[in-house]
């Protein structure tokens, strides 16, 4: 009996504390003492959203360097020549021509000289005929312009209100007559610059048959395409 007693106590005195259920054997051990670490994919404090725009501009949206503006309209090039560079004396009752090639499709919205020493009594009138083969040919419907006179910088502009389109596969002949001799501007460079006689008070022909031509220094015509 006192060898029963003894046993007892024995067993008694055993630690039975149920261990920690820690999960399965396998599992990862997890580390509660790093409090302070960020969560892994935790964005910097400085970054912006992911979808935050810049400057104002969505990130996904297009950048136009010169494309048209924003409202839809084309912008608008210049054909031709227009650099007030030397003197062109232009003699009346002649038509002047000068051969341009557009870089690309658009509506003719305007055709413009420059002159200089100009004066009230000057008038001009303007049009747009196509290629006639180193010539112009035949007018170019919708441009002929009725009589105006210079802007106070000598521009002379004629606005072209009918749809009138070119194209970059063909070459045109603008052409300006004026009632009185007047010095037009024109720039450095040699261009094939033609004339044709023609009285001013009667209106310009629907073909030119022909055409005296000369390179000589660029006469200053131009057309505004968009």
């Amino acid at each position: 009996m006192k060898r029963v007693l003894t046993l007892l106590a024995a067993l008694t005195a055993c630690s039975f504390e149920r261990p920690a259920d820690v999960g399965p054997s396998d599992g990862p051990a997890v580390d509660a003492s790093a409090v302070d670490a960020p969560a892994v994919d935790a964005p910097a404090v400085d970054a912006p959203a992911v979808d935050a725009p810049i400057d104002a501009r969505p990130i996904d949206a297009p950048v136009v360097m010169d494309g048209p503006p924003p409202d839809g309209t084309p912008a608008r090039i210049i054909v031709g020549r227009n650099k007030r560079q030397v003197n062109f004396m232009m003699d009346p009752n002649a038509v002047w021509f000068l051969r341009v090639v557009p870089p690309r499709n658009g509506r003719v919205v305007t055709l413009n000289t420059i002159v200089t020493n100009f004066s009230s009594s000057h008038r001009f009138r303007m049009a747009l005929y196509e290629d006639g083969g180193q010539h112009p040919g035949a007018l170019v419907a919708g441009t002929l312009t009725a009589e105006g006179i210079p802007g106070s910088t000598g521009i002379v502009t004629f606005q072209i209100t009918d749809p009138v389109t070119i194209v970059p596969t063909k070459a045109y002949w603008i052409a300006v007559i004026t009632n009185n001799a007047v010095d037009a501007k024109a720039d450095t460079e040699i261009d094939n610059v033609c004339f044709v006689a023609w009285p001013f008070g009667t209106m310009l022909p629907g073909q030119f048959p022909g055409a005296t031509c000369a390179n000589t220094n660029g006469l200053n015509l131009y057309l505004e395409l968009e």
